[in-house]
């Protein structure tokens, strides 16, 4: 299972806009399993509270692809991945 495990619980979220027009959504959220994590998402400065939820779950959907949570690093750089640069999240706990 991914960091998820299964949905979540609980979920925050806080934005704000960027100079360049868009929103940068920060998101606190808390498993079902009680692991906390946190990320970021970048979305058009257009899109309603309801459409954001809507795209963070639908990502959300998809973590046990590691292809869409592992961050580049260099070890990595030129290789192929679906890698989404405008959404990361991150375990609090550690593990």
């Amino acid at each position: 299972m991914g960091i998820l495990g299964s949905k979540a619980q609980k979920i925050r979220i806080y934005s704000r806009k960027l100079p360049s027009g868009n929103c940068q959504v920060k998101f606190y959220l808390t498993t079902q399993k009680g692991n906390p994590c946190y990320g970021y998402m970048l979305v058009e400065s257009s899109k309603s509270v309801r459409q954001v939820m809507e795209i963070l779950f639908d990502k959300l959907k998809e973590i046990d692809r590691p292809d869409m949570y592992y961050h580049k690093h260099l070890f990595n750089v030129g290789t192929k991945s679906d890698y989404d640069p405008t959404f990361m999240i991150f375990n609090q706990s550690g593990e």
